[in-house]
């Protein structure tokens, strides 16, 4: 009678099948997993997006040269005298010429202080200086005429001048370095500094301005 002990299989045996059969089960489950490269997918899409909104954002400027703005002023202004100030309110008219590279503008300003009141007008070429498509440097030069009313006239009759209703004119160079900030494409804000060398009735004039408003792109 054979013995229950002589049908085991050796452990030897087991383990060595098991061994001998791992390199295949190993080799099919890599065989199943394709190598996939690492590239830097994320920055080129990223800088793909910011050069579609660039291009973008040309495209519209190039649709919508004008630019309309409001604002409020606040100047000084040095001459003979000593400093004084003005406040008052202003409107902007602005046309991109070159796309990126050379505006037209055109700005009207109504100021009043406590020894007179003044309208001028501006005509300025500027060089805008673009920083996001949402942001934007601009500085220009050009040149500036105003027309000045005294209040009190009495200090012009010693010097033999007329003291009759017309206004005293004032011209010379104006100079502007400020940005625009578009939160929507139609809609954005504007501050600028503005300075002025004129030569009217009392002289050589010097004036800085201060402006901030609500721009309108159509």
């Amino acid at each position: 009678m054979t013995s229950p002990r002589s049908h085991r299989v050796p452990p030897a045996l087991g383990l060595g099948a098991l061994l001998a059969c791992a390199p295949a089960w190993a080799g099919e489950d890599v065989a199943h997993e394709p190598e996939t490269p690492e590239t830097p997918e994320h920055g080129v899409d990223a800088h793909a997006a910011r050069h579609e909104a660039i291009e973008a954002d040309e495209r519209y400027a190039k649709e919508h040269p004008n630019v309309l703005a409001v604002r409020v002023l606040s100047s000084a202004v040095y001459d003979a005298d000593g400093p004084r100030g003005r406040w008052g309110l202003g409107a902007v008219w602005e046309r991109e010429l070159v796309p990126r590279w050379l505006e037209l503008e055109l700005g009207v300003n109504g100021l009043a202080g406590r020894q007179d009141g003044t309208l001028a007008m501006d005509l300025l070429l500027k060089k805008p200086i673009p920083l996001a498509p949402s942001w934007e440097l601009h500085t220009g030069v050009g040149g500036t005429i105003a027309a000045v009313w005294p209040y009190d006239r009495t200090e012009l009759e010693p010097r033999g001048e007329e003291v009759g209703g017309l206004p005293l004119l004032e011209g010379g160079l104006v100079g502007t370095f400020g940005f625009f900030a578009w939160p929507g494409r139609h809609v954005g804000l504007l501050v600028e500094v503005n300075g002025k060398l004129l030569w009217g009735e009392e002289g050589l004039i010097g004036e800085t301005e201060i402006a901030g408003g609500i721009a309108f792109r159509f």
